[in-house]
């Protein structure tokens, strides 16, 4: 029925399925930034608006249980399959004739899949945990 005037965006919104015409430049309001000056500055503190809660700061934030849990589990685990395999390999065990076609490489490749991850993310909690320089909860993906 009627023009939508929208000043601060720069045109006008006519009735005919929102077709837009364009606003003169001179009626558009511009607005300058300008810099804070010493009365306008917070205290010490810094500005309020980057402060982070304590729940969510990353220095301080505890890890799940069930990210500890992954994470030496897939160590665990990962550790005990390239174990199997050097052993395998170096003919200390030995597996039964049909089940032989593959097996190696499946465990080694089991066995890095796992142990990588686990062995990253145990390392990053564990140098956390000590509080290591350059080390927090936060790097634990």
């Amino acid at each position: 029925t009627g023009w939508v005037v929208c000043p601060g965006v720069g045109y006008v919104i006519g009735p005919s399925r929102g077709r837009v015409a364009m606003q003169s430049r001179d009626s558009v309001v511009r607005h300058r930034y300008r810099r804070l000056g010493d009365d306008d500055a917070h205290s010490n503190d810094g500005d309020p608006r980057f402060r982070i809660p304590p729940h969510l700061d990353p220095k301080t934030a505890t890890p799940k249980k069930r990210q500890l849990a992954l994470a030496f589990g897939l160590f665990l685990v990962g550790t005990v399959l390239l174990t199997v395999y050097a052993l395998y390999n170096t003919h200390k065990i030995t597996l039964p004739r049909n089940n032989e076609l593959g097996t190696s490489t499946a465990i080694l490749v089991l066995g890095v899949i796992t142990f990588c991850p686990g062995a990253y993310v145990s390392f990053v909690l564990a140098a956390a945990w000590a509080e290591v320089d350059g080390f927090d909860y936060s790097m634990v993906p």
